[in-house]
Formats: structure tokens, C-alpha cells, sequence
């Protein structure tokens, strides 16, 4: 291809590492508007599961145009759903969701580090029973009580 057809297309490389992602990976999660973001999570990991070469190097590329920039714009929206809207504080709810992301991509990388040894259901599983007890663990940090004082 020549450099012309090229920025015909693109606007430089981002741009089509961009599609790629989205034509690689993100085209092929079903992101429904009514779906939690723990099945789209599971759903990441098989797709990553499926493709571990890809992914692999998909997860080095992080910065601005890189694999996680891109996660992070289609979770977005879902975990924001999640959580509801609290007017003003709406930023700090935006900035733990972002944190929480970036969390998991973290995991999800490490994951693929180890070699992958449990299947993509179980790793999600145990990727939401962490957040389960980081939950846990700042809220009796927050609070200054052990989980067994809190309401269940």
C-alpha cells in the first residue's frame, strides 16, 4: 500500500491500530445495552483466551490510541450504568470506575503473563471475587468497622 492510500484511509498508525482493536476484538463482544458489566468482562476474557498471541501484544500498546485507552471507552458507558448518577460527584464516580478498569485490564494482563492457566470463566469469576473483597477491604478502611458489623 502506498503512503497516499494509506492516509486516504488512516491518519497515521493509531488511527489503524484503532481498527484493528475494534475489528479484532471489539466487534466481536456482544455489549448489549442491558448487559452487566461482569458478563462483558467474561466475555473479554474468552475473546482474549481465543486469540492469546494477539492480546499478548495488544496489551503492550497502552497510552493514548493503545488497547486499554480503547477498553476503557467501550466499558465506560456500562459500569456507568452501574453505578447511578450522583449529580455533582458524577467526576469522582467516573475517575474509580476509569481506576477500576484499568485495575482489571492490569489483571487481565497479568493473566495472560502466567500462561493462562484457568479458563476465561473462572479467571472472570475470580476477577469479580476481587473486587468483592477490595470492596470489603475499603469499606473497613473507610468506616473504621470489620466487615462482620456491616449490614448484610
Amino acid at each position: 500500500m502506498s503512503r497516499r492510500t494509506f492516509y486516504r484511509y488512516y491518519s497515521d498508525k493509531h488511527a489503524l491500530l484503532k481498527d484493528v482493536f475494534v475489528e479484532c476484538f471489539f466487534s466481536k463482544i456482544s455489549a448489549d445495552e442491558d448487559k452487566d458489566p461482569w458478563d462483558i468482562t467474561e466475555e473479554i476474557c474468552g475473546q482474549i483466551y481465543s486469540d492469546k498471541d494477539f492480546f499478548n501484544h495488544s496489551f503492550e500498546v497502552k497510552g493514548q490510541n493503545g488497547f486499554w485507552e480503547e477498553v476503557k471507552t467501550i466499558l465506560m458507558p456500562y459500569f456507568q450504568r452501574s453505578f447511578p448518577s450522583v449529580g455533582e460527584a458524577d467526576r469522582m464516580r467516573d475517575f474509580f470506575i476509569e481506576t477500576d478498569i484499568y485495575r482489571e485490564l492490569s489483571l487481565i494482563e497479568e493473566w495472560i503473563r502466567e500462561g493462562m492457566k484457568i479458563t476465561p470463566a473462572e479467571f472472570a469469576s475470580a476477577l469479580r471475587s476481587s473486587y468483592i473483597i477490595y470492596a470489603t477491604w475499603i469499606t473497613e478502611v473507610a468506616t473504621g468497622k470489620p466487615a462482620s458489623d456491616f449490614p448484610q
